[in-house]
Order: C-alpha cells, then sequence, then structure tokens
C-alpha cells in the first residue's frame, strides 16, 4: 500500500497546475468534455432533410425481359464446321464486337460479370475470367448450348436468334478471357453438328411477344386449375372410392400432381416409382409407401380412373 498517497477532499487546482501528470489527467477530461459538447452541438444543428437522406441501392433484380418481335420461324442454313475447328483474327474481332454489343452489359467488357446491369442482378452473370461455378460447362459445346437454350433461373436468355457463324465468333473470343478454356476439338464439333444439326440447317423457332406468351401460359393454368377442381369435386362425391385422408396429406398437390404427370400411368409398379421420386412435393402421405400390394393397386385404380373421366 502507498503510504505516500494523500486523500483529497477538495482539489487543490494550483497544485495540479505545479505538477505535469496531474495536469494531463485534467486535460483528458476537458478534451472529452469538448468532444461531447462539439458532438451534441453537430447533431442538433443537422438539417432534417439530411437526417433523412439515404443511399438509394440498386434492388437485386430476380428477372430479366428482353423484347422479342412476333416473328414465324424460318430456314437457317447450315455451315461448314470445318471452318470453324480453329479461330482466327477476323472471328476473334467479330466475336469481341458482338460482346460488346450484346454481353457487355451484364458481364463487363472485361468478362468478370461485374456489368452496369450485372451487378444489380441475382444470381449474378458468369465470370467468364474464373474457371469455377459454371452451370453447364465451359468447353465450346456447353457455351454453344447456353446460347441456344439459355439458363433457367438466372437473365441469361436464349440468343439463339444471333447467326450460327456468329456464335461460333462469340464463343471463341469468350473463351480469350482465359487461357485455361478447354481447346475444342473435332469430336465436339461433331456432337454438336449430331445434336444440332449445324451443317444442315433447320427451322428457326417461332417468336411471340411476351405480352403473348404470358397470356398463353395464364390461360394454360387456367384450364389445368379448372381440371384440378373439377378432379377433386368428382372424388369427394364417390362415396365408393377408398380411404382418401389415410394417404393424402394435401388433396391439391397430390390430385394435381397425377393430373400433370403420366410417369406414374401404366402399372401399380410406376406408381409406386413415382410416389418414391416426388414423395417430398406430390402431397401423398409417406405412409403410402408402407401398404401393401393389393392396398396400392386399389388406390392406382381408383386415381387412374379419375385420371380418365
Amino acid at each position: 500500500m502507498d503510504t505516500n498517497f494523500i486523500h483529497e477532499d477538495e482539489i487543490d487546482f494550483k497544485a495540479v497546475m505545479r505538477t505535469p501528470k496531474r495536469q494531463i489527467g485534467l486535460f483528458l477530461i476537458l478534451l472529452i468534455a469538448a468532444i461531447e459538447v462539439a458532438g451534441w452541438f453537430y447533431l442538433n444543428n443537422m438539417s432534417v432533410a439530411y437526417l433523412k437522406t439515404t443511399i438509394d441501392l440498386p434492388e437485386p433484380i430476380n428477372t430479366f425481359e428482353r423484347a422479342v418481335d412476333t416473328k414465324a420461324g424460318t430456314f437457317v442454313e447450315g455451315i461448314d464446321l470445318k471452318k470453324y475447328y480453329q479461330p482466327n483474327d477476323s472471328m476473334i474481332n467479330k466475336g469481341k464486337e458482338l460482346f460488346l454489343a450484346t454481353c457487355a452489359s451484364c458481364h463487363n467488357q472485361n468478362g468478370d460479370g461485374n456489368g452496369q446491369v450485372g451487378v444489380a442482378l441475382n444470381p449474378k452473370p458468369r465470370n467468364f475470367i474464373s474457371a469455377e461455378g459454371w452451370k453447364f460447362g465451359r468447353n465450346f459445346a456447353d457455351i454453344f448450348k447456353t446460347l441456344k437454350q439459355g439458363s433457367p433461373g438466372t437473365a441469361m436468355a436464349s440468343f439463339d436468334a444471333i447467326p450460327l457463324p456468329d456464335r461460333m465468333a462469340l464463343i471463341y473470343f469468350i473463351q480469350t478471357f482465359a487461357k485455361d478454356f478447354p481447346k475444342p476439338t473435332v469430336d465436339d464439333f461433331t456432337a454438336l453438328d449430331g445434336t444440332y444439326n449445324l451443317s444442315k440447317g433447320g427451322m428457326s423457332p417461332n417468336n411471340v411477344t411476351l405480352e403473348t406468351a404470358e397470356q398463353k401460359i395464364i390461360d394454360e393454368n387456367k384450364v389445368n386449375n379448372e381440371k384440378l377442381a373439377a378432379l377433386i369435386k368428382t372424388s369427394e362425391d364417390n362415396c365408393c372410392a377408398p380411404p382418401l385422408k389415410k394417404v393424402i396429406r394435401c388433396k391439391e398437390k397430390a390430385y394435381g400432381a397425377l393430373l400433370n404427370s403420366n410417369a406414374w400411368v401404366g402399372s401399380t409398379d410406376n406408381f409406386v416409382k413415382f410416389l418414391q421420386n416426388t414423395i417430398s412435393t406430390n402431397g401423398f402421405k409417406p405412409t403410402i409407401l408402407t401398404l401393401s400390394s393389393q392396398e396400392l393397386t386399389t388406390y392406382y385404380n381408383y386415381f387412374l380412373t379419375l385420371k380418365k373421366s
């Protein structure tokens, strides 16, 4: 214990000023008090408008619509695939031109997926520089398939309308973003030709406006909903039906699954396999799979009769 410590009831400020160590303590107290006063003054003089100001960040874009005009399909001539076994400067330059005009807004000019539109998309556009995360693969044939079919669940629409030679050039340019892209082989082109008849040509698909496509989906869903409602009502009115509450967890899901699929039609075995493969979503109770063969056949015949009615 420090025997030299003297307790003071009052602070002797003259003594404080004569003692450097005590001056530092006093200075810190005064500094903290000054900061608090300055903070209070600053907050009380901020305008209400400033306090309410927020930073507007772009919201993630989960859907992406690309305008399409109504156009009937036309015959597209085939190409000589041998000309595309190896890229040349002309192809690369054409591919770059197409990429900057069509792809860079999402994938960025350097291919890293951080274009002006791409930064707000969810999921983000493909990063062509990285070898990781490619959903459909990154060899020549894989990229061709993605361009042709698009990537469901993302903003990547089909670019099948781009002429075949231009698509080939575009893929070769995309592969300049990284040195480790797999080199296309003759077998790759042969496989592409076998799948898409590139050398023979064929009819391009019809195009319809987004409004027309959306209305068609609405009409189809309306018909399906009417069929589903009628199926449920028929089942509920059938006094000879087997005990349905025993096997059905959600009647809308169960009857909808049976109505929208034919995979279970044909035999009791098909019915059981269908239930096994879709049990988490088909609206049936898992306990249906524990029934005897005779009980399962009874349910299969009943549901088949409903489906055909």
